[in-house]
């Protein structure tokens, strides 16, 4: 936190804990709500930074995913304001996530 802190004026507001994983502390800027850290899941190879995608229905992107080839390593997990998110890795290995709400 305090590199984000010293190197891009961010701080850090709130936590929500997130089990054996620690917590996820959320990051501002300018009172904005911007993301997120949390520590590195286990099944990533090296800590990095998961860029989300809104989607207008998380279980069909979800669907999507794995009929694509793809695999869902966490989730769908419910965070705060009630929308609903996932990681995710593409065909090729690329990480990402979605996040959204549930239709049903």
């Amino acid at each position: 936190m305090a590199f984000y802190a010293k190197h891009f004026g961010w701080s850090q507001a709130g936590s929500m804990p997130m089990g054996e994983m620690g917590d996820y502390k959320f990051l501002q800027h300018d009172g904005v709500s911007i993301g997120g850290v949390m520590p590195k899941p286990p099944q990533m190879s090296r800590a990095a930074w998961t860029f989300y995608v809104g989607v207008d229905d998380i279980d069909r992107a979800a669907a999507a995913i794995t009929e694509g080839g793809g695999q869902i390593i966490s989730g769908p997990h419910e965070i705060p304001g009630g929308e609903i998110s996932i990681d995710a890795f593409d065909p090729a290995g690329a990480h990402f996530g979605l996040v959204g709400p549930r239709k049903q």
